[in-house]
């Protein structure tokens, strides 16, 4: 009978930590997924203020350019969206000054 109620409590314990475990995971991987969108709002904005500053010249930077093209990169890497596509294909078509 004792060894009944002592396997009751090492499974209640575990199923306690297991429990915790669970939380932790779900709470990590919220964070994660915030950071993760956060990286993405930043790389769109930044590639959206390059086309806006050169959009009525067509005319980019070298450096600006492969910085864009980097941004790009990375945004559809963590899953961006085909927002961005649309004004890649612009960008790409402008004049580069080294």
């Amino acid at each position: 009978m004792i060894e009944h109620i002592l396997l009751a409590a090492e499974v209640v314990s575990a199923l306690t930590v297991l429990a915790g475990v669970l939380v932790y995971i779900r709470k990590r991987a919220k964070k994660n997924e915030t950071a993760l969108e956060g990286t993405r709002c930043l790389l769109r904005r930044g590639m959206v203020e390059t086309y806006y500053k050169h959009k009525d010249t067509e005319h980019i930077r070298q450096y600006e350019m492969e910085n864009f093209i980097k941004e790009y990169e990375a945004y559809k890497a963590l899953g961006g969206n085909s927002f961005i596509d649309e004004i890649r294909k612009e960008v790409i078509t402008w004049e580069v000054e080294t």
